[in-house]
């Protein structure tokens, strides 16, 4: 179905994981299988959609009575996405999502790691699948008592600014409290902490004021503006074959005779392949659009 995965890739789209759950929910466990394992493999899939696609395949596959192979669905959604929820439903869909947890992180498992991020400004990766921690405290000190305060956690990340004003360097370590006040994880420590450097005293302000800027009149650039038309007549027309090949991807998979349905696949496929070609020209001429713009006006 090589039409269908260009044609997702283009749209963000996953139209296994519909295909999936409609077996699914008519009990057809084996088709429902064969669709979720093509869903699972979309990489435009949304969070959710990629939870959902695991979740499925791994219902249907314990419906099959395959529980080694639900245990190992549920582990490939835990792999990359350690906060996935616990699922819902029956005790054995909650008790295997459980031991495919436990295999890749211990219960008790916290990890704090720095991430890439501009001077005077610290960014945490908080890995805590099991939410252990209560509260986040960043310790900091430039007089050497260190005094704590409280991170926000968005998702898996936390973040603050640090004190880089000019005088005595900052040092700050941080640490994940349990909900029992025990120290579940830290990075650094107040006898190793971190050490970020002030800046230098400021200069004296230097107040500029801005020439006004003439009138300028301007001319219509022709050139600018028919690329610009074209631009957007390619990325439409590009988007319409687009969505023409995804209906006919669609088509094709649900229909069962083989030569309407590579007919259909082809068809699918010489669309998405116009879809492209259309909207990278729509993209080029854009940029020609820009160029003009920017260089005669």
């Amino acid at each position: 179905m090589r039409a269908l995965w260009v044609t997702a890739m283009l749209l963000g789209a996953n139209p296994y994981l519909d295909e999936g759950q409609k077996a699914y929910d008519a009990l057809l466990y084996e088709q429902a299988v064969a669709r979720l394992k093509l869903a699972v493999e979309v990489p435009t899939s949304s969070i959710e959609e990629r939870r959902r696609a695991h979740d499925l395949l791994a219902r249907s596959l314990l419906a099959l009575g395959r529980f080694e192979d639900a245990e190992e669905a549920y582990a490939a959604l835990l792999a990359k996405d350690p906060d996935a929820p616990d699922p819902q439903g029956a005790p054995k869909v909650r008790e295997t999502f459980r031991r495919a947890k436990e295999r890749l992180y211990p219960p008790d498992m916290v990890r704090l790691e720095r991430l890439p991020s501009p001077p005077g400004r610290l960014v945490l990766e908080v890995l805590d699948p099991w939410s252990n921690v209560r509260e986040l405290l960043l310790y900091e000190s430039k007089d050497g008592a260190f005094r704590p305060r409280s991170l926000a956690r968005e998702g898996r990340q936390a973040a603050a600014d640090l004190d880089r004003r000019h005088g005595a360097p900052l040092r700050y370590y941080v640490v994940a409290v349990r909900a029992d006040g025990q120290i579940a994880a830290s990075l650094g420590s107040e006898s190793q902490p971190f050490v970020v450097a002030a800046t230098a005293a400021p200069p004296g302000a230097v107040s500029v004021e801005r020439a006004r800027e003439p009138v300028v009149v301007r001319h219509v650039n022709w050139p600018a503006w028919a690329l610009g038309v074209t631009s957007a007549l390619a990325i439409g027309a590009g988007t319409a074959f687009a969505f023409s090949s995804a209906a006919d991807s669609a088509e094709a998979a649900r229909n069962d005779v083989g030569v309407e349905r590579k007919a259909l696949d082809d068809r699918a496929y010489q669309k998405a392949w116009a879809a492209n070609v259309l909207i990278g020209a729509g993209v080029a001429a854009g940029a020609g659009a820009a160029w003009f713009v920017w260089t005669f006006e």
